[in-house]
């Protein structure tokens, strides 16, 4: 059984649901509640503190964090100590055993150059943790949406019910009062059975949708959800993205950062094509002569040392040159190309919302007249001078324009969700 809770405040309602085990019968009940109303910022604070990935994605910024001071760090230096068996003789004592330190030093900027290198790629990082966060904010609002698209089409469809079961109950006593026909009569029933009909399939939708929300914040598949009531009318919104605006996506910030990366790595395939420098010292242990008298004798050695690279094998380096020049095109390209495609997507999310936002009035109006229409058929026919094929028509109207009215609303809040993912915000 499938049970919707409703509550309401002088604020707003609140549609709440949970799933209990199947019966033979589908009950839709009203009633107050003191459950703590969840907002949809509610939501995506639970999304974003409890999604998986999204805390994956910001271990990797962090892990990458780690890469700066490694990147920027000296090679360690090498400590090496050599004794040897068979002394080496000199006029001064045998060479006896040999400690040697040597510290490389690459060219000059090179450290710099990988600790921003590093940084940059850790920014990137960061860019594609805002990038999935944002994403998953957007599937948040457009699944709560979904669901509140579900519960006005399922409050909808009730009160259409009732009000036929209304109509039901005034052909029966014009009927039973010989004023009425069987055919009126079998009309209502065959469109109560349809309408109930509906009703229950789209309370089977509920748990696939509640199931997917609820999914996206981590959270048990029968979790209770709260949807409000009733969403506003927005404004459009006229405004066209230039380069600033869409800089701020973290797509583009993240093809930005991958533009920096290439041109450090452009300059370090450079140094590390120039000589690389070591210095160190070497200390000997000489032992005495014993044969002679020298000034000097059994003197230890301190020898310090210079050394350098000779890179003479260009192509590597060339080589590696040209792949980051490569890169940064391939960069710029794919840049270019997600700045178009995210301007065609704003484009299609405004024209989405205007159109939204157009519907909603124009259906909120033809409900009002057929609501209106359709009191006036009621009180004709109750009379016994209206047409009960008329009624049940003009019925039909009013329940698809109320629908279209909370689907167009649903859909306008969907597209404002598109844009502020596309802004980056």
């Amino acid at each position: 059984m499938i049970m919707t809770n409703y509550k309401s405040t002088e604020a707003r309602a609140n549609w709440s649901f949970g799933l209990l085990p199947a019966g033979p019968l589908i009950l839709f009940l009203f009633f107050a509640t003191a459950l703590h109303a969840q907002t949809l910022n509610d939501y995506l604070q639970i999304a974003g503190e409890n999604n998986p990935t999204l805390q994956a994605r910001y271990k990797a910024y962090e892990s990458a964090m780690q890469r700066v001071t490694q990147a920027a760090s000296l090679p360690d230096p090498r400590l090496s100590l050599a004794y040897f068996v068979s002394p080496v003789e000199t006029r001064v004592g045998p060479q006896n055993a040999k400690l040697s330190l040597m510290q490389q030093f690459p060219w000059f900027g090179t450290l710099k150059e990988r600790g921003m290198l590093a940084t940059s790629y850790a920014e990137l990082k960061y860019t594609e943790f805002i990038e999935y966060r944002n994403k998953l904010f957007f599937d948040v609002k457009s699944s709560y949406y979904d669901l509140y698209e579900l519960y006005r089409e399922i409050e909808v469809v009730r009160e259409n019910l009732d009000l036929l079961h209304s109509f039901e109950n005034m052909v029966k006593v014009k009927y039973e009062n010989g004023k009425g026909s069987m055919a009126d009569l079998i009309r209502v029933q065959m469109r109560i059975e349809s309408l109930e009909t509906e009703h229950a399939i789209l309370l089977k939708k509920i748990k696939p949708l509640s199931v997917k929300f609820n999914a996206l914040l981590h959270r048990a598949p029968g979790d209770t959800v709260l949807i409000a009531d009733t969403l506003a009318v927005l404004e459009k919104d006229r405004m066209q993205p230039g380069s600033e605006e869409l800089a701020k996506n973290p797509q583009i910030m993240a093809w930005m950062k991958r533009l920096d990366m290439s041109i450090l790595e452009e300059s370090l395939a450079k140094k590390s094509g120039l000589p690389q420098f070591a210095a160190g010292l070497d200390y000997v242990w000489v032992g005495q002569r014993s044969d002679v008298e020298l000034s000097g004798n059994g003197k230890n050695v301190l020898m310090p040392m210079v050394s350098a690279s000779i890179p003479i094998y260009r192509k590597k380096y060339r080589a590696a040159e040209e792949e980051a020049r490569l890169n940064y095109q391939q960069y710029e390209l794919e840049k270019t190309g997600r700045e178009e495609l995210l301007t065609s997507l704003y484009d299609k999310y405004r024209f989405d919302l205007e159109s939204s936002i157009d519907n909603s009035h124009l259906y909120q109006e033809l409900y009002q007249k057929a609501d209106h229409a359709l009191r006036i058929l009621t009180s004709e026919y109750s009379t016994g001078q209206g047409d009960f094929v008329e009624l049940l028509r003009m019925d039909e109207e009013l329940l698809k324009y109320k629908l279209a009215f909370e689907k167009s609303l649903a859909g306008q809040h969907k597209s404002r969700a598109g844009l502020d993912y596309i802004l980056g915000k």
